[in-house]
């Protein structure tokens, strides 16, 4: 499963066992990157698609990014290329909390 969720680095400790999710403090704010399809590549930039929603993403991070692939984004950049069911299931997963999450007034 490809949610890539960070607040700050792991120890070496929890980056060797990888269990550094578990040390997060529950309701700290992380970073999420969102499955996105690349529809075209043009120099370091790419439009992706994210649910019929169209965004730039910098390729800057990336090498040999093509139309058809998927990539991870976050804030604007393409982080990883993650295989189509990957992408798939994370972003089905991401839309179930979405639905799920409880109504809040802030």
């Amino acid at each position: 499963m490809f949610i890539h969720m960070r607040q700050s680095l792991p120890t070496m400790e929890e980056s060797l066992s990888g269990n550094w999710l578990l040390h997060q403090k529950k309701g700290t704010p992380m970073c999420l990157a969102i499955p996105a399809k690349v529809l075209s590549v043009e120099g370091f930039s790419a439009l992706v698609s994210i649910e019929d929603v169209e965004y730039t993403a910098s390729l800057l991070l990336l090498d040999d990014v093509k139309p058809g692939d998927y990539i991870m984004l976050h804030a604007g950049f393409a982080i990883q290329k993650v295989d189509a069911e990957d992408a798939e299931i994370t972003m089905q997963l991401l839309l179930d909390e979405e639905k799920n999450r409880p109504n809040r007034v802030e």
